[in-house]
């Protein structure tokens, strides 16, 4: 039954696409609740205009704990073909629908949400994450259906794909940084804790620990490399976590400020607080999601203040730690707090709400750990008065913070390698990318010219492959790019050898000290076992063949790099114009000449 109000709301806003642009932010998006579920696709496309629309009243859509469905629309008028990634930068959400529509015709429709196993994504992102296609001078309409039980913010945006790539390369390093801050502060601690047996510190990595697999949980790094494939535990995780991590820093302020020593009325409020969070684990298991949300969100709001009281409570009774846990506090509850209002849709979404409790928590651990070495000077300065070992004992727990300080920047120096390494990959075939490439050739072409070695450059390319995306999908193609990247990898033995995606369904073979002949032979080998038998997907026979171009020379200063692989191009375009499924070789003559095991040898000039 179509839903159809006495009078309509706002028109849909329409946006200009341009075909150039790297980022498009979806703002002020229609919306409407569908509170009693009448709303379905078939209703809202037939006639869009006529339902009640309600227009957003900020920039992103962020409307609180609502466990009704959400429709939100918008239209898109596109300047120009273009293929766009459509992000929606909140992995929390249960289901999210998205429906692309031209003249009342639905193009697209994707199914997503952390309610399905992350396999089940389009694009394996921890963003919601869909490819859109566009035509020129058509006007589209996109309509979302979105459902959750826990708060609904919608922050939408359409990207280049290759823009897309570069900017959650960007995120990822930050939030490698913040877990690796995180990590090393943990595990220094969990040191620290063996080595003086004070469970301030146990309870401080407990805190540490939950608070950062919650943050994961919330960015959905936890769904996308921890469990991606138990939807069922990612939907109770984040409660879970952040009422684990409420708890443990319960626990931890009781026991570092040493509460009870200074006020039996605030250790038995702080107390009650860390089993209040002990409780809210449990209710996490059985209660509804968004239940346990709202009383965990309610709690730690209430819990934050009543920690930051509980310092300045002490710092006045003259606890000599309790003005570090007030600053340190003071930064991660302004960080949480705003939190905790953006997802209650007290204020509006803001990306900085997102990420202000990981800069708040990484300034608050900072300080949390200096005042742990603090606490632990204190400890050894009345120590002293007693014997006369302190200051051997002093030194020792210095040169052990230097070894820890040490081993945390080698963490970060390898997870900083690590993503570097990824940005020289392909990600769909894992060989090297075009950019790591041309890095190589210039490289070895500089080697060669000094050393006076010829070098040889093998093009590959699939044969009709457009055809077989048209005809078994894309899915179907991507597979065929692998098993193509995996045949070149086999076939090309020496280490000093690379095999690369130049592009597209294009990859390229750089041979050191190699002559024609020699790549000529390589080459012909990667073409016979891609031709020897057909290769099957979903039990049906692929018709892949490729067409290879060979050129080699002897690089001199006087030659440009650039000679070298236009001829392998043009020996390359010369196989497909020869029929397909052969290998062409330029010859220094100027011509091209086809390998003999090649099938079908026609005369080519």
């Amino acid at each position: 039954m179509m839903f159809a109000p006495a009078m309509a709301g706002p028109p849909i806003p329409v946006l200009q696409l341009d075909s150039a642009g790297d980022e498009a932010p979806l703002r002020h998006l229609v919306h409407i609740v569908d509170a009693e579920g009448e709303l379905d696709i078939g209703a809202i496309a037939a006639n869009p205009e006529q339902l009640d629309w309600v227009a957003g009243t900020g920039e992103t859509p962020s409307m609180g704990i609502i466990p009704d469905p959400v429709w939100f629309a918008l239209r898109l008028d596109s300047s120009g073909d273009s293929r766009r990634l459509l992000a929606v930068s909140y992995p929390p959400l249960d289901h999210v629908d998205v429906y692309l529509l031209r003249q009342g015709r639905v193009l697209q429709h994707f199914v997503s949400g952390d309610q399905l196993p992350f396999e089940s994504r389009t694009i394996g992102s921890r963003d919601f994450v869909f490819p859109l296609d566009f035509a020129a001078g058509a006007e589209y309409l996109i309509l979302m259906r979105v459902q959750t039980t826990g708060a609904l913010q919608l922050p939408v945006t359409l990207w280049d794909p290759d823009r897309f790539i570069e900017h959650t390369q960007h995120e990822l390093v930050l939030q490698v940084l913040f877990i690796g801050i995180l990590l090393a502060l943990a595990a220094y601690n969990m040191l620290l804790y063996f080595a003086v047996r004070d469970r301030a510190y146990l309870w401080y990595v407990a805190y540490l620990v939950s608070y950062l697999l919650a943050q994961a949980t919330l960015q959905g790094l936890g769904f996308q490399y921890l469990w991606p494939a138990a939807p069922a535990f990612n939907h109770f995780a984040l409660p879970f976590f952040f009422a684990a991590s409420f708890a443990a820093v319960g626990f931890f302020t009781h026991r570092f400020l040493n509460v009870k020593h200074y006020s039996e009325v605030w250790s038995a409020l702080v107390l009650a607080m860390a089993w209040a969070g002990v409780t809210i684990i449990a209710m996490s298991l059985v209660l509804p999601y968004g239940l346990t949300l709202s009383i965990m969100i309610v709690a730690t709001s209430i819990g934050s203040v009543l920690l930051f009281f509980c310092g300045c409570y002490l710092w006045w009774k003259g606890s000599a730690l309790a003005p570090f846990y007030v600053v340190a506090w003071t930064l991660f509850l302004t960080g949480n707090l705003q939190y905790n209002l953006s997802k209650a849709g007290i204020v509006p979404y803001n990306a900085i709400y997102e990420y202000a409790p990981q800069f708040g928590t990484v300034l608050q651990v900072l300080l949390f750990s200096f005042a742990l070495a603090y606490r632990i000077n204190l400890e050894r300065r009345q120590r002293e008065q007693a014997q006369e070992q302190a200051l051997v004992i002093q030194r020792q727990a210095n040169e052990e913070l230097e070894l820890r300080v040490e081993e945390r920047t080698n963490e970060l120096k390898a997870a900083y390698d690590k993503v570097k390494q990824f940005s020289q990959l392909d990600g769909l075939t894992q060989l090297k990318n075009r950019a790591y490439f041309d890095q190589a050739l210039e490289t070895e072409w500089s080697r060669h010219t000094r050393d006076t070695v010829s070098i040889a450059v093998v093009m590959i390319d699939a044969d009709n492959f457009k055809d077989i995306n048209d005809m078994l999908g894309h899915l179907c193609g991507d597979d065929c790019l692998r098993y193509l990247a995996g045949v070149c990898s086999d076939k090309v033995h020496r280490a000093g050898d690379i095999v690369a995606r130049y592009g597209g369904e294009e990859f390229v073979v750089l041979l050191p000290a190699t002559e024609l002949e020699g790549a000529a032979a390589v080459a012909e080998e990667i073409r016979s076992e891609i031709a020897a038998a057909p290769y099957q997907w979903n039990g049906q026979p692929v018709p892949l063949t490729v067409s290879i171009g060979v050129a080699a020379c002897i690089p001199d200063r006087q030659q440009a790099l650039e000679w070298l692989l236009r001829h392998a191009d043009e020996a390359l375009y010369a196989a497909k114009a020869a029929g397909r499924n052969r290998t062409m070789i330029y010859r220094p003559s100027g011509c091209y000449d086809e390998c003999q095991s090649c099938p079908e040898k026609p005369e080519f000039p």
